[in-house]
């Protein structure tokens, strides 16, 4: 198996856990602690309480700002962070205006682009997730995530030919 037929076998697998109703978010509905105590993964997580409270602090203070409508300087850390909270309470809309306004402050990060792609993705906008990954690729080219995230869309879209074709071309530039 070459390398990207594996990323196509992996592209499907996620494709069916999507298409099956699984998702790898844990829904607001159920509890962080239950899931943990289910997969009997009850050790200790103190430093996941204080990074949980810093993440916290960081969105209570990005809600602070757009209530005063002031704009404030974040790590791009920090805002991958916001965006990941916002993104696991599947409140989608917000994430997009976080990752909106990081990359006011970080327009070169592939980082970034991707995950406005993936929460497109999301909405349904694959034409405009797709043309997020190719600038992220033109930034970070030797990223195989966005490669993945790419292969994710087309497949969403059912251009599956498409996908492996361009996923072939790749790998053979790459070797060369």
């Amino acid at each position: 198996v070459c390398s990207s037929d594996l990323l196509v076998i992996l592209s499907l697998a996620k494709v069916i856990f999507l298409i099956c109703g699984y998702h790898f978010k844990v829904k607001r509905s159920f509890p962080l602690n239950l899931y943990l105590e289910i997969h009997g993964m009850t050790e200790d997580f103190s430093d996941d309480k204080q990074k949980e409270t810093e993440i916290k602090a960081a969105v209570e203070r990005y809600e602070e700002m757009l209530r005063r409508n002031k704009r404030y300087f974040y790590d791009q850390e920090i805002l991958v962070q916001i965006i990941e909270h916002y993104d696991l309470l599947d409140e989608g809309d917000k994430a997009l205006e976080v990752v909106d306004y990081a990359l006011e402050l970080y327009p070169f990060s592939a980082e970034l682009l991707m995950k406005k792609a993936q929460l497109l993705t999301d909405f349904g906008r694959y034409e405009a997730a797709l043309k997020l990954l190719e600038k992220a690729a033109s930034l970070a080219p030797t990223d195989n995530n966005i490669r993945l995230l790419r292969s994710d869309v087309l497949m969403l879209q059912n251009k599956y030919q498409e996908d492996r074709k361009s996923t072939r071309l790749n790998s053979s530039h790459a070797n060369i």
